[in-house]
């Protein structure tokens, strides 16, 4: 293969990304290695907002996806060669982060009760602080549980990619090799195509956590999940908040 350009990118998932403490499963399809980390813990911060509201965030960026490539020659044929995936990579990294405002900065940490805070003047904050950063933990939660419970569909859908029921090519393995001419351009076509399918797949699992978060999220911010989390404090508190939708 001398003189032929070919794409080896380093099989490095989420580079300087996840945490020591990050949460990570894995699955394997072909040779193919499926990696799915999602950081321990949502930090929960202050934030400049209406008093009594929050703000869930999950970052679950685009699939990182590696291709690590191989050859070998042909005896007997010099204008060809076996080609082949020696291994992959495609990995998803979820992190979450929450907001929630209030008045006062002691309000922060405290327990849900009232008598609990450190000033009698900042119980309403304080349990008003609470009462939103417990809702905003069941998006945590419910974000979690989805990111947790979705790999073996991506599985499914590569290996189906593997086995070629998805267009009669399966994956050019070390062992089972694609013949293909000492050309760049046909070498270039076929990582293409291949980069190609995996990347589909990995997107289109992408969007179903996506849509099934956002999906989740609106089902929680209805009255009947405000009230599970706002229940915590008396109505007395969120009608001095002007927040009704609870109810």
């Amino acid at each position: 293969m001398s003189g032929l350009a070919v794409l080896v990118l380093p099989l490095v998932l989420f580079p300087a990304r996840v945490s020591a403490e990050a949460n990570c499963g894995s699955a394997r399809v072909s040779v193919i290695d499926i990696a799915f980390c999602e950081e321990r813990e949502a930090p929960v911060t202050q934030a400049p907002m209406p008093r009594g509201y929050g703000l869930t965030t999950p970052n679950l960026p685009a699939p990182e996806i590696t291709f690590d490539w191989g050859s070998r020659d042909i005896e007997g044929q010099e204008d060809k060669m076996e080609f082949f995936l020696k291994a992959g990579s495609v990995g998803f990294y979820l992190s979450q982060s929450v907001q929630v405002t209030s008045s006062a900065p002691d309000c922060q940490g405290l327990t849900k009760l009232p008598a609990d805070c450190p000033n009698p003047s900042a119980a309403q904050c304080c349990c008003a602080y609470e009462g939103v950063k417990a809702h905003e933990l069941t998006h945590v939660a419910d974000n979690s549980e989805i990111f947790r419970s979705s790999p073996k569909e991506l599985v499914e859908a590569l290996q189906k990619v593997a086995s070629g029921q998805v267009d009669g090519k399966h994956f050019a393995t070390e062992d089972r090799p694609v013949v293909l001419n000492k050309n760049p351009e046909e070498v270039a076509a076929y990582q293409r195509e291949l980069a190609r399918k995996v990347a589909e797949a990995a997107r289109d699992h992408h969007g179903r956590l996506t849509w099934a978060m956002d999906e989740r999220k609106t089902a929680r911010d209805s009255g009947a999940g405000y009230a599970q989390s706002f229940g915590v404090c008396p109505q007395s508190i969120w009608d001095h908040y002007g927040i009704h939708q609870f109810e």
